[in-house]
Protein backbone atom coordinates (compact mmCIF):
# COMPACT_ATOMS: atom_id res chain seq x y z
CA UNK A 1 0.00 0.00 0.00
CA UNK A 2 2.55 2.22 0.92
CA UNK A 3 4.28 1.80 -2.38
CA UNK A 4 1.05 3.18 -4.65
CA UNK A 5 0.87 6.03 -2.18
CA UNK A 6 4.77 7.12 -3.02
CA UNK A 7 3.96 6.71 -6.94
CA UNK A 8 0.23 9.01 -6.68
CA UNK A 9 2.39 11.63 -4.84
CA UNK A 10 4.23 12.65 -8.12
CA UNK A 11 1.24 12.31 -10.18
CA UNK A 12 -0.06 16.24 -8.80
CA UNK A 13 1.17 19.43 -9.52
CA UNK A 14 0.40 21.71 -6.91
CA UNK A 15 -2.26 23.26 -7.38
CA UNK A 16 -3.60 19.42 -6.48
CA UNK A 17 -4.77 18.14 -10.02
CA UNK A 18 -3.64 15.51 -11.87
CA UNK A 19 -0.27 15.63 -14.67
CA UNK A 20 -1.05 13.60 -17.72
CA UNK A 21 1.59 11.23 -19.69
CA UNK A 22 2.01 13.79 -22.01
CA UNK A 23 3.17 16.90 -19.78
CA UNK A 24 5.77 13.65 -18.65
CA UNK A 25 6.31 13.20 -22.47
CA UNK A 26 7.02 16.61 -23.26
CA UNK A 27 9.03 17.16 -20.17
CA UNK A 28 11.24 14.31 -21.17
CA UNK A 29 11.38 15.68 -24.81
CA UNK A 30 12.52 19.16 -23.72
CA UNK A 31 15.40 17.52 -21.49
CA UNK A 32 16.50 15.06 -23.82
CA UNK A 33 19.82 16.08 -23.86
CA UNK A 34 20.25 15.06 -20.47
CA UNK A 35 17.79 12.25 -20.20
CA UNK A 36 19.85 10.92 -23.39
CA UNK A 37 23.10 10.49 -21.76
CA UNK A 38 21.49 8.61 -18.54
CA UNK A 39 19.42 6.20 -20.71
CA UNK A 40 22.18 5.15 -22.89
CA UNK A 41 24.92 2.76 -22.74
CA UNK A 42 27.56 5.34 -22.10
CA UNK A 43 27.85 4.62 -18.08
CA UNK A 44 26.63 8.11 -17.55
CA UNK A 45 24.53 8.21 -14.66
CA UNK A 46 21.94 9.86 -13.29
CA UNK A 47 24.14 11.73 -10.57
CA UNK A 48 26.98 11.95 -12.84
CA UNK A 49 24.67 13.88 -15.44
CA UNK A 50 23.13 15.94 -12.55
CA UNK A 51 26.67 17.35 -11.61
CA UNK A 52 27.59 18.03 -15.45
CA UNK A 53 27.78 21.95 -16.49
CA UNK A 54 25.68 22.51 -19.79
CA UNK A 55 29.41 22.14 -21.68
CA UNK A 56 30.13 18.87 -20.24
CA UNK A 57 26.64 17.24 -21.11
CA UNK A 58 26.98 19.20 -24.81
CA UNK A 59 30.32 17.18 -25.31
CA UNK A 60 29.11 13.86 -23.82
CA UNK A 61 26.28 14.12 -26.16
CA UNK A 62 28.70 14.82 -29.44
CA UNK A 63 30.73 12.33 -27.84
CA UNK A 64 27.59 9.99 -27.75
CA UNK A 65 26.69 10.77 -31.91
CA UNK A 66 30.40 9.80 -32.57
CA UNK A 67 29.84 6.57 -30.84
CA UNK A 68 26.72 6.00 -32.82
CA UNK A 69 28.08 6.95 -36.36
CA UNK A 70 31.17 4.84 -35.71
CA UNK A 71 28.77 1.49 -34.84
CA UNK A 72 26.60 1.97 -37.70
CA UNK A 73 29.62 2.56 -40.12
CA UNK A 74 31.17 -1.00 -38.42
CA UNK A 75 28.00 -2.38 -38.92
CA UNK A 76 27.73 -1.41 -42.68
CA UNK A 77 30.64 -2.69 -43.13
CA UNK A 78 30.22 -5.48 -41.93
CA UNK A 79 27.47 -6.25 -43.41
CA UNK A 80 29.28 -5.34 -46.78
CA UNK A 81 31.97 -8.04 -46.19
CA UNK A 82 29.32 -10.61 -45.70
CA UNK A 83 27.17 -9.83 -48.75
CA UNK A 84 31.36 -9.96 -50.66
CA UNK A 85 31.77 -13.42 -48.89
CA UNK A 86 28.67 -14.86 -50.47
CA UNK A 87 25.69 -13.25 -48.57
CA UNK A 88 24.08 -14.46 -45.47
CA UNK A 89 24.66 -17.79 -43.55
Amino acid sequence: MPRRFVTRLFDFNSEGQQKSKNYYRQKARDNWWFWRLVLSESGITYRDARNMDMEDILEANAALDIKIEQQKKEMQKAKSNRRKKGGRR
